[in-house]
């Protein structure tokens, strides 16, 4: 490519996992939040905290600010956004249902392990949503990948090689 740096093939790839991250952060403040108003309303519901090392009853907006938080956070923990899977495969996809589970299974142990009383109908709601919609944006972003890679962008060099006869001795 003429004028292209050092750098320019890795660009689109921080750019393209910062619009990602945008866009997860996104949606799980769309759904968690309007999980929250769906299923307790706008007021300022108490999650009950048993008194859990001094809490007493934090609000439900809070909690879900920590959701919104920790889900993004394990989103990036499990590497969904790594440039080694966007694009191709459904690893990505596995990657963003794996890493929702196991942070909505966390939640349920700990809750269950400190009498923290979340509403079941609320995590209920907010896992399986926040699951599809998180992989269907990922999924248009995808159609948007593949299309500017069809015109020649948003693509990474390979060298591809082939075994030359001198070289198939050292085969095994």
């Amino acid at each position: 490519m003429p004028g292209a740096t050092k750098h320019s093939a890795f660009d689109w790839r921080k750019r393209y996992a910062r619009n990602l991250w945008l866009t997860d952060l996104l949606v799980l403040i769309w759904v968690v939040c309007g999980t929250q108003i769906v299923w307790l309303g706008f007021g300022d519901v108490p999650l009950s905290t048993d008194n859990f090392f001094g809490l007493s009853n934090v609000s439900y907006w809070l909690f879900s600010a920590a959701l919104i938080i920790l889900w993004t956070w394990s989103l990036g923990l499990i590497d969904s956004r790594s440039h080694r899977v966007i694009g191709t495969g459904t690893t990505e996809y596995v990657r963003v249902t794996r890493a929702s589970f196991s942070l909505f299974g966390a939640i349920a142990i700990v809750a269950f392990l400190t009498r923290i009383d979340i509403a079941r109908g609320y995590l209920l709601i907010s896992l399986p949503i926040g699951v599809i919609l998180l992989v269907y944006v990922r999924w248009l972003w995808r159609q948007w990948l593949v299309s500017n890679r069809r015109v020649g962008t948003y693509s990474a060099r390979a060298l591809f090689g082939r075994f030359r006869d001198r070289d198939r001795q050292y085969r095994p």
